[in-house]
C-alpha cells in the first residue's frame, strides 16, 4: 500500500515544473501546511486549514502567482453561502445581521453607506441571488485581518482567520475551500521581504491599517496548491499522510490501466486516462 502511495506521488512530482521558481510557495493539502522557499532554502512553514472533503469543498489543486495583499478585508460572501446558512440563520434571529457585521448591498464593492435594511424580504432576496452579502472588516471578519490573493478561476487565497483553535486539530478540513493560514504576520513579512517589512509591520497594518488596503507585490510570487499524500520532508524523512479528497486511487487506477493496456503511455500523459 505505501508503494503505490509512493507511486501516485511520483506521477503527481512530474505533473509539475522542474523548476518551481527562486522564491515560491506551495502549500501541500493533506499535510495541511504551507512551506515558502527562497532560492532553495525553506524560510518559512506553518499550519493552514483547508477546504471540507465534503459538499464540494475541497480545496483545488492548481498554481498561479500571487500579486497583493489585501488587509483588514470586507467578507464578500459567496451567494451559496448567503443562502444556505446566513439567511436561514438571520430568519430565526433578527439581531444575527448586525451582531456579525453582515450588510446587504445592491453589488460587490459599493461605498459602505449604500447598504440595505436586513428586512424578512431583502434577507429573502438576498438568497435568491437579487443582493449581495458582505461581512465588515475587522477581527471577526471570517476573513480575519489580511488577505493574500493570487488571481485564479476558483476565487481561493490565502487568509487570516479569527478561529484561532482549529490550528489545534489534527484534520483541518474545515473551510469552504479558501485555505486560512496559522501566522498571517510571518507569511506577509515573506511576501514583502523586498520592502523590508517586518512581522511587526505586517501585524500593525492588519491591527491598524485603514480598512481594504491593497498593496502590491513588486514582484509576483508562484502559488502551487499541491496533493502529496508521500513526500520526503526538509530531514530526508519520507512521510505519509492520509488521502484527504481521496485522489490516489484514480490515479492508481489509471497506471494499472496503462499498464496493462497502453504501457507506452508517458506518465506526463496520463491524466488522459483519469476520470472526470
Amino acid at each position: 500500500d505505501r508503494l503505490r502511495q509512493i507511486r501516485a506521488n511520483l506521477v503527481r512530482w512530474q505533473w509539475l515544473p522542474k523548476d518551481l521558481g527562486g522564491r515560491y510557495i506551495f502549500v501541500n493539502l493533506p499535510e495541511y501546511r504551507l512551506h515558502a522557499y527562497d532560492y532553495g532554502e525553506e524560510v518559512l512553514s506553518m499550519g493552514v486549514i483547508v477546504g471540507k472533503e465534503y459538499d464540494d469543498r475541497a480545496t483545488p489543486i492548481f498554481s498561479d502567482s500571487m500579486t497583493y495583499a489585501e488587509f483588514r478585508p470586507y467578507w464578500n460572501v459567496p451567494p451559496s453561502i448567503v443562502e444556505e446558512e446566513i439567511v436561514p440563520k438571520a430568519l430565526r434571529d433578527p439581531g444575527y445581521i448586525a451582531a456579525n457585521d453582515f450588510e446587504i448591498i445592491p453589488t460587490y464593492g459599493v461605498a459602505p453607506d449604500n447598504t440595505i435594511p436586513a428586512t424578512a424580504s431583502n434577507l429573502r432576496a438576498a438568497a435568491r441571488g437579487d443582493y449581495r452579502m458582505r461581512q465588515e472588516p475587522g477581527p471577526e471578519n471570517a476573513l480575519g485581518l489580511v488577505k493574500f490573493i493570487f488571481p485564479n478561476d476558483f476565487a481561493i487565497y490565502l487568509h487570516d482567520t479569527p478561529a484561532k483553535s482549529l490550528f489545534d486539530e489534527r484534520v483541518r478540513a474545515f473551510s469552504h475551500g479558501c485555505i486560512r493560514v496559522e501566522d498571517p504576520p510571518a507569511l506577509g513579512a515573506f511576501v514583502f521581504q523586498d520592502r523590508g517589512w517586518s512581522e511587526a509591520d505586517i501585524t500593525r497594518r492588519m491591527q491598524e491599517g485603514e480598512p481594504v488596503n491593497k498593496v502590491y507585490l513588486d514582484e509576483p510570487i508562484p502559488v502551487f496548491i499541491l496533493y502529496l499524500t508521500a513526500f520526503v520532508d526538509e530531514d530526508g524523512t519520507l512521510n505519509f499522510r492520509d488521502d484527504l479528497y481521496g485522489y490516489d486511487e484514480p490515479i492508481l487506477a489509471a497506471l494499472r490501466q496503462r499498464d496493462v493496456q497502453q504501457p507506452d503511455v508517458d506518465v506526463e500523459a496520463l491524466v488522459d486516462l483519469l476520470p472526470e
